[in-house]
């Protein structure tokens, strides 16, 4: 893993005193720092919280628009489909396409919290199997509205292709239309990645006797070109009820060998950067906002070899949260949720019961060699010190056996990827129904209650957007 360490913070604004006198001096350093405060960009509506937002920039800086550029949304994107069916893929084109135009059955938001689009409810049972209502008010681009039939002849279309979805729908044993707005999805085996199932793209096809063109889909947006390797024009959905912004949406590909350029003449509303070549541009250019989003991957401690509840929820306790974060990373955003960075309270750390070290002293820590595995190890030793617990570091790669012989280990990935059959079975005995809108806070208090798996830092991708456009939509 190639740790890459960012800073986010802008440099202070250093005051000379220059005047002689201290008096005048002082009026001097007031009327500049009235001026800094008075003319600094300030944040505007549609910004995502704090945490979320990297640089607030300067709407008087964004160009004006004219004619049919202040109608059109450009979305930028680092590379162009090479196929007539994008929704395939969760690359930045198949993202963008499934938040407007393929909407799936649920939306999973950037703070995991689901909503309904396409179902209006989900039972999940045993996690072996789900009922889904539909809403059969929706219809795709064609006025056609949408049915048990054409919903299980999306997943069944998604069973042939070679998607990034293939794993979930492996998974899928059956699907059993029970009425015309009702379904049944039968699974294998239960797994935590079975909700994911319903954030799939669901498309159409107006022409059954061809998959040799795009899909329709129910979104905001349809797709009115759509030609590989070139820019994906999207136009309203007459047959949308729902919010739309711009009468067209436009995916192109920025070329990042000119990409100062192309911020210069802001050819792109919104577009994803890479921290390490743009976000010094982006700041200095001040016509964009920053914003972060998650990606799945980050640090936890995972506690191996710790029988007892109460020395876990110590431990946890004794970490400071945020303050934690802060002197270990330098990148990435603070965990507070474990299924999302973001997930509002009540949330992992906030959901920790009272913990007792009890009897234990000492405890010993399986550690990375990268950077952040070593600064996690300095904090987490000073802060185990003061409550009287000696830590010994094990220095290695993890595998079976040096994993097997530390109580706690510092591990770099996906959460999912910790939780195993046995876990999820009782996850399963623990929640036997769920309704899918509460599937992630029901996992969140079963981990919390657990807390086998703390977490610390996700990793973050960056998005810029014109200053104080309503873009943000896009973004969740």
């Amino acid at each position: 893993m190639k740790f890459d360490p960012k800073s986010y913070s802008l440099k202070k604004l250093n005051l000379k005193k220059e005047h002689i006198f201290i008096i005048a001096g002082a009026i001097v350093l007031i009327a500049v720092t009235l001026i800094v405060i008075l003319t600094r960009p300030q944040p505007v509506k549609g910004l995502l919280s704090d945490d979320r937002t990297l640089f607030v920039g300067d709407s008087s800086l964004v160009l004006p628009k004219t004619g049919e550029r202040r109608d059109t949304l450009i979305i930028g994107i680092s590379s162009a489909p090479m196929t007539i069916h994008p929704y395939i893929y969760d690359d930045e084109a198949g993202t963008y396409l499934k938040r407007l135009v393929y909407e799936p059955l649920v939306n999973i938001d950037g703070e995991g919290r689901i909503s309904y689009l396409n179902a209006s409810g989900i039972t999940i049972t045993s996690g072996n199997k789900a009922v889904v209502r539909l809403d059969t008010s929706r219809t795709f681009s064609d006025g056609t509205h949408i049915s048990a039939e054409n919903v299980k002849a999306s997943y069944e279309w998604f069973k042939e292709q070679d998607s990034v979805y293939k794993e979930l729908v492996e998974n899928i044993s059956e699907i059993t239309v029970d009425s015309e707005n009702t379904l049944t999805f039968s699974f294998y085996y239960p797994s935590i990645y079975n909700i994911e199932v319903f954030d799939i793209p669901l498309v159409y096809n107006d022409d059954p006797d061809s998959d040799r063109h795009t899909m329709l889909g129910t979104g905001a947006y349809k797709v009115s070109s759509l030609v590989p390797n070139e820019d994906i024009i999207l136009e309203q959905n007459p047959f949308s009820k729902s919010v739309k912004d711009y009468k067209q949406v436009t995916l192109r590909v920025l070329m990042y060998s000119s990409f100062g350029k192309e911020i210069g003449e802001q050819q792109a509303d919104v577009f994803r950067i890479n921290p390490d070549d743009h976000f010094d541009l982006m700041v200095e250019n001040g016509a964009y906002d920053i914003y972060a989003s998650e990606r799945d991957t980050g640090y936890y401690l995972l506690f191996n070899n710790i029988s007892g509840e109460t020395v876990r929820n110590a431990i946890t306790q004794a970490i400071d949260g945020k303050a934690f974060f802060e002197r270990s990373h330098d990148y990435g955003t603070y965990a507070d949720g474990i299924v999302s960075a973001y997930l509002p309270q009540p949330n992992y750390h906030s959901l920790i019961t009272e913990g007792s070290f009890g009897s234990t002293n000492k405890l010993t820590v399986l550690c990375g060699y990268d950077p952040a595995s070593l600064s996690i190890y300095r904090e987490l030793e000073k802060a185990l010190t003061k409550k009287g617990v000696q830590l010994s570091r094990v220095l290695d790669d993890i595998n079976e056996t040096n994993a097997s012989e530390c109580d706690i280990i510092i591990y770099y990935g996906n959460y999912k990827d910790l939780i195993n059959a046995d876990a999820i079975a009782d996850f399963y005995t623990s929640y036997p129904k769920i309704d899918a809108v509460d599937f992630y806070q029901s996992l969140e208090e079963y981990l919390s209650k657990k807390n086998l798996i703390l977490p610390l830092q996700r990793d973050i991708r960056e998005t810029a957007s014109l200053a104080g456009e309503q873009t943000t939509l896009i973004l969740q």
